[in-house]
């Protein structure tokens, strides 16, 4: 008898599911998840400074919004409002943040969350650049995250580059991700209080990050990665595409049960007939 599952990753089905929508508990993670993201996974699509579209650094190298996606605590991501190419003082109350919108190299789920706090903003004079009003949230493009997975969670900045990871619960799998900064901790030094308020006040952090469950575990079955681009498998087993699959002739479903998770791809035939048959 052969049994075929194919399952793409719960998105639409879990907002089916989730008839209350609650705000999501996050905490201090004791844990690392089983996989961070390498730089290589995520892209920047928008980065938003005080309503305004641009990639900000200040005339200095290694200060830009891509240092906040870098895994390299040798860079920072730095900002302040003082600076003529922000244009902060011609606003008028809104669109006051900071805001980074990145895409992952596919549709991942995303349970844990990492900010390293700023070389030196452990020293009290510098205190007043960490965030505390911050939130990250998800969904389907850049212009539609508006599912908050982790909101206003506290950052310990105690020592520099000290990390903070967080852990919260979520099973969806998106490819856009959202960090939104709010408010700055403004503490520490006459004249940079929160939230962005005065038009000197400054931000500094060296690095954010997305963590994860392992691809190969999930709905209580480990599976092997397919990375064929023109075939399916003839063994029966439990896969996932690594790419999207164009084949020219039918795939028929190998004997036995074979589940196969698409992973945010897809499976294209060329020419006449069906795609799959199950004998």
């Amino acid at each position: 008898m052969k049994k075929i599952k194919l399952k793409a990753l719960l998105a639409g089905i879990m907002a089916l599911l989730m008839l209350v929508n609650t705000m999501p508990v996050s905490v201090m993670a004791e844990t690392e998840p089983e996989i961070w993201y390498t730089k290589s996974d995520v892209t920047i699509d928008k980065h938003i400074l005080f309503g305004e579209d641009k990639m900000y650094t200040d005339g200095k190298s290694n200060r830009g919004f891509d240092c906040l996606v870098d895994n390299n605590t040798g860079t920072i991501f730095y900002v302040s409002t003082a600076d003529s190419q922000v244009n902060y003082q011609n606003l008028s109350g809104n669109g006051k943040e900071i805001m980074v919108t990145v895409h992952m190299s596919r549709p991942v789920v995303i349970d844990h969350f990492k900010i390293v706090a700023g070389a030196d903003t452990f020293k009290a004079n510098y205190a007043h650049r960490n965030p505390t009003g911050w939130n990250l949230k998800a969904g389907s493009s850049a212009d539609s995250c508006n599912t908050v997975l982790i909101a206003d969670e506290p950052i310990d900045a105690s020592s520099g580059y000290k990390p903070n990871v967080y852990s919260f619960e979520n099973t969806t799998a998106y490819q856009y991700y959202q960090f939104t900064i709010t408010a700055l901790a403004g503490a520490g030094r006459s004249g940079h209080d929160q939230p962005f308020s005065n038009p000197t006040a400054t931000c500094t952090l060296a690095d954010i990050a997305f963590g994860g469950p392992a691809h190969t575990d999930h709905d209580n079955i480990v599976f092997t990665e397919w990375n064929s681009t023109n075939s399916l498998p003839t063994t029966a087993g439990n896969y996932y595409l690594k790419n999207d699959v164009t084949i020219s002739s039918t795939w028929n479903v190998p004997s036995g049960t074979t589940n196969l998770c698409l992973n945010g791809h897809g499976i294209k035939k060329t020419g006449n007939g069906r795609a799959i048959t199950v004998n």
